[in-house]
């Protein structure tokens, strides 16, 4: 699958859940990843590829940095990949409201 077609479907999944994103990667943004997904209480910064395709060595410096901040990387090459990490994003924002309360 195309790596546009990947993260469309996959912008579209997470919207149908109630998760809106934000493109980041425009002209001049080279290396930084493709999206950021606002669940409740966590930002997510996602990488689309084909599957199979590894990350640039800029993207990989974008993900260090990323993690090194202490926040939520993913590289998703499949839509299960997506899934995946979506559950697990979710699973953690539940484990955060039931903190809160």
């Amino acid at each position: 699958m195309k790596e546009s077609k990947l993260e469309s479907d996959c912008v579209a999944l997470a919207e149908r859940r109630g998760v809106p994103s934000i493109k980041l990667n425009g002209q001049g943004d080279d290396g930084k990843p493709d999206r950021l997904f606002l669940f409740p209480h966590r930002a997510v910064f996602m990488e689309f590829k084909r599957e199979g395709e590894q990350a640039r060595e800029l993207q990989d410096w974008w993900r260090r940095l990323i993690q090194a901040l202490h926040l939520s990387y993913y590289l998703i090459d499949t839509q299960k990949d997506f899934e995946l990490a979506f559950a697990q994003v979710m699973e953690k924002v539940r484990a955060d409201a039931k903190r809160l309360t």
